[in-house]
């Protein structure tokens, strides 16, 4: 297997890496003719698994890549602190290019970074230690979680602007209950609207006597949902709501490490299954829409303290 690239930009690389490096040690790399992937495992008791994809035409000026495996596919494992470590330094020099390949030094594989720096002789050179993974069990730990379109989830598209900000009122409400009822709702009474018809209800309770909220209306839908039959009275359905509850301390995490990374994002979707998870999709500057993060948070059972 091969694969060998030209870096154009290693900025946003370097931020997404710190991204998933703020939330996990190692991480599953995937390579192929069109994308270059990301899943971390969820690492201890609160962890939180992510996935990410960025199109290899966003972030190289040139590649190839060859491999057995289909679509030219190449896996492997390794330590985000070493990744990132390498990709600091491709951002912190004045580096007129940047070659990217897969080695092998003293028998060990490698990802390869040759960096040259722009009026400069220096040449710098990082290897970053992998492990290739042929073996599908290997991967089974990476996997994304498997959730079914039956379940009652609802989703809303958060604006760039409302993501950041979110760490900040999340921060407050931790002083207030470790637990947060996060609730998605679809405004539409069924009638098909998608623009500014979705809400997001952020909320935690102390002692059924202090309650703080935080809502974020007139949220577009992601897709249009299908109108509802009317009832026997003439009126639409009424408002759909899907609930969960989770630890502020989870979702405050990957807040934390978007708004550190000082990655650049464009809109988000909040997606809130019931008692099962919240899906945050961050997407990513791509003209080809392919580039996103996805971080899963495991929720509480229902009720709320």
């Amino acid at each position: 297997m091969k694969f060998k690239a030209t870096i154009g930009s290693p900025h946003q690389l370097s931020k997404l890496v710190l991204t998933l490096n703020r939330l996990a040690d190692v991480c599953l790399v995937r390579l192929d003719n069109n994308l270059i992937s990301f899943s971390t495992a969820a690492e201890g008791k609160d962890g939180v698994p992510v996935f990410g994809d960025l199109a290899q035409a966003m972030l190289f000026l040139d590649f190839s890549i060859q491999s057995k495996a289909e679509n030219n596919r190449i896996c492997f494992i390794t330590k985000l602190d070493n990744l990132s470590r390498a990709l600091k330094s491709a951002c912190s020099t004045s580096s007129s290019n940047i070659k990217l390949k897969l080695t092998k030094k003293a028998g060990t594989p490698a990802l390869t970074f040759e960096i040259q720096q722009a009026d400069s002789q220096v040449h710098v050179v990082h290897d970053v230690p992998l492990r290739i993974v042929q073996d599908a069990s290997e991967m089974l730990p990476y996997a994304e979680p498997a959730l079914s379109a039956d379940e009652g989830a609802l989703s809303v598209i958060v604006p760039t602007a409302e993501i950041r900000g979110m760490k900040n009122v999340v921060e407050r409400m931790k002083s207030v209950s470790d637990v947060l009822l996060l609730t998605a709702s679809d405004m539409s009474g069924g009638q098909g609207i998608t623009e500014g018809a979705g809400q997001l209800k952020l909320q935690v309770v102390k002692d059924h006597l202090v309650s703080i909220a935080t809502t974020y209306p007139k949220l577009d839908l992601p897709h249009d949902p299908t109108p509802a039959a009317e009832d026997a009275d003439g009126f639409g359905q009424p408002i759909r709501s899907a609930i969960a509850r989770l630890e502020v301390k989870r979702l405050l995490k990957v807040l934390a490490s978007l708004s550190q990374s000082d990655m650049r994002i464009c809109n988000s979707i909040i997606c809130v299954v019931p008692d099962k998870m919240v899906v945050l999709k961050v997407f990513l500057p791509d003209e080809s829409q392919q580039s996103s993060l996805i971080f899963y948070l495991s929720v509480l059972s229902s009720g709320f303290d």
